[in-house]
């Protein structure tokens, strides 16, 4: 009975473990939703609306300068996909907000769980060693130790669930004064919202990117992609040196660079950027619909005005090659094929 309990309480660890981990992010099939944008933490939010009697929940989507939105139902897969329904409120509609991290309930259960059977265990081997040898005893040494340590896992799940419950209170009064002084704080617990992307098009966004020379690049989103909306231009590294070969003003704008300089461990794309590999090359040649029509929404929003587009990918072909993508603007034609590493072609960064 004493071998029995044992391996119940390990088992059960081994449940409670499994079950924590699999809250964690995962990797999503398409992987053009997952190359460069992750969804962050995402907080439940309850609205006191004037006038209205119950209370408008979902969740923390967007900061705005007098308005709060929330989304009715998200997930990481729809934020993804770009599935969501965005509610807006206007700060002077609004008495105060409530704010809890999503999923805190459930993992808050699973730690004190995972805390109750540690207490229960402790105590089911104190007890199994200070069991009397001697003498008339109902229960067997394994059944005492069941008998103290099994109410500890119950009641740690429900003490974590109710410290995961646990809400942030924000008042705002109908103020916008107030509602300022608490714009810092909510921006935290807002997630960034990506743009729908069911019409396979790229978005611009507000969000800028500045290299060592301080030039400024725009940027644009499609999927779980984020990319530099012009080509690079750079004349340093990410670590200040200067880029000595291999670069090359070109007419059309950005600089032209040799695969050397693409594949140098001093970074040619600012922090946080990289080259992009073929894989995501392909991944975005996918999200815009895999089909003719890429070509023209990249020259739209991509590929500025020349006819004929070629930019670096980080994957090397052999000792004298690496690929890069080819973009013909008047054949529609795309492809990946490989250049001579010394061959000057464009770049074009895609945030980590």
């Amino acid at each position: 009975m004493k071998n029995l309990f044992f391996t119940l309480l390990f088992l059960l660890l081994i449940y409670i473990t499994a079950s924590a981990q699999s809250d964690m992010p995962g990797v999503f099939p398409n992987q053009a939703r997952t190359d460069s944008i992750t969804p962050g933490k995402m907080y439940k939010a309850w609205l006191n609306v004037v006038e209205e009697p119950q209370k408008r929940k979902g969740v923390l989507f967007e900061i705005k300068d007098s308005s709060v939105m929330i989304s009715n139902s998200l997930n990481k897969q729809d934020y993804f996909e770009g599935r969501y329904d965005v509610s807006q409120f206007d700060i002077r509609n609004l008495e105060g907000m409530k704010i809890r991290k999503k999923g805190n309930v459930g993992k808050g259960a699973i730690i004190g769980m995972a805390t109750g059977l540690i207490i229960g265990g402790i105590l089911a081997i104190v007890t199994v060693n200070n069991h009397p040898k001697k003498g008339f005893h109902i229960f067997s040494p394994g059944e005492e130790a069941m008998i103290v340590s099994l109410p500890f896992i119950p009641l740690g799940a429900g003490i974590g669930a109710a410290i995961g419950s646990a809400q942030i209170r924000i008042p705002i009064n109908r103020s916008q004064e107030q509602f300022n002084l608490k714009k810092p704080m909510l921006n935290n617990y807002a997630i960034k919202p990506i743009p729908v992307i069911s019409d396979k098009t790229f978005s611009v966004l507000r969000d800028t990117v500045v290299d060592m020379d301080g030039n400024l690049y725009h940027t644009l989103a499609l999927g779980g992609q984020l990319w530099m909306a012009e080509d690079l231009k750079v004349t340093r590294y990410a670590d200040g040196t200067g880029i000595k070969n291999g670069i090359k003003d070109a007419s059309e704008g950005g600089y032209l660079y040799n695969w050397n300089a693409v594949n140098n461990s001093r970074k040619l794309c600012p922090t946080g950027w990289h080259v992009p590999s073929v894989a995501e090359w392909i991944s975005l040649y996918n999200s815009l619909g895999a089909d003719n029509s890429v070509a023209g929404k990249l020259h739209d929003k991509f590929s500025s005005d020349y006819q004929i587009g070629q930019w670096w990918s980080s994957t090397e072909k052999d000792s004298i090659t690496a690929q890069h993508f080819y973009l013909n603007n008047e054949t529609m034609a795309i492809m990946t094929i490989g250049a001579n590493k010394k061959t000057g072609l464009r770049v074009r960064c895609l945030r980590d």
